[in-house]
């Protein structure tokens, strides 16, 4: 993540695209914990969005919520499932902004 937001201003958008079909997600705990330590390190936050592609599992439509409703502002977060890929592109692709629907 250090080297994808080296030279990135706060203007610019940001979009990840985070596949973790073949991985599995990692610790709810631990992906929260290393995020935030990591954020409190930027210097600013531009407006990012983060779409997770995984195989289909209950844990993630709660994890989907969860992070909606941790109002991060500057990052909105989608989970897809594999078949959702073409939504999740379009979901990535849509305007960019810290306003949080």
């Amino acid at each position: 993540m250090e080297r994808l937001y080296a030279g990135i201003t706060p203007d610019k958008c940001v979009r990840l695209w985070m596949d973790i079909t073949k991985s599995g997600a990692l610790p709810m705990g631990y992906a929260l914990n290393r995020s935030y330590s990591w954020m409190r390190k930027l210097e600013f936050h531009p407006a990012a969005r983060m779409v997770f592609i995984h195989k289909p599992d209950p844990f993630m439509s709660l994890a989907d919520q969860l992070m909606r409703t941790l109002r991060l502002g500057h990052l909105r977060t989608r989970f897809f499932t594999v078949d959702q890929a073409a939504e999740a592109r379009a979901w990535l692709l849509e305007s960019c902004s810290r306003k949080q629907v």
